[in-house]
């Protein structure tokens, strides 16, 4: 369910936010923009109400906890940004509680080759989890980059 929270969003001075009397003033339109929303027909919002598909996954997180040394998200433009935002959200956390205690996360936001290059340099495959996000299934980009990262020494990942 997706609900609007806009307690942070209210003016804190002259210059900065939106009066309590412009959110209202628009809050008519929410019900719209949801129903567009619901259209779309992508759930991604309906996940945590999704029982056996939380369970799936926190079995799957058990049977993999310490198993991975690097976590390497493959995904281009917003297929990244999650990805990043957990990278920026957690690095504080991590460098406080000591790296060795969680996996090391590596979002690879675009093709570049030297990017590439450097991560398979510093991760062990054996080690190391890949996550691929691209929310069409046929980003080209995301494609080149999980093909590059397919063929290593031992195989496939």
């Amino acid at each position: 369910m997706i609900t609007l929270q806009t307690f942070n969003l209210q003016k804190i001075s002259a210059e900065h936010g939106i009066s309590k009397e412009e959110i209202d003033s628009k809050s008519n339109l929410i019900s719209e923009y949801l129903e567009k929303i619901e259209a779309r027909n992508q759930g991604f919002y309906k996940i945590i109400d999704d029982e056996e598909t939380v369970k799936k996954i926190e079995e799957f997180a058990t049977k993999v906890e310490g198993k991975y040394k690097h976590i390497v998200v493959l995904g281009i433009g917003g297929s990244a940004l999650g990805g990043l935002c957990l990278q920026q959200s957690l690095k504080t956390l991590c460098e406080n509680e000591g790296l060795g205690k969680f996996p090391r996360l590596h979002v690879l936001d675009n093709i570049d080759p030297t990017l590439l290059t450097e991560t398979e340099e510093i991760i062990n495959y054996e080690e190391t989890l890949f996550v691929v996000i691209t929310k069409s299934g046929s980003t080209p980009e995301t494609l080149a980059q999980y093909f590059y990262f397919r063929h290593c020494e031992k195989g496939y990942i």
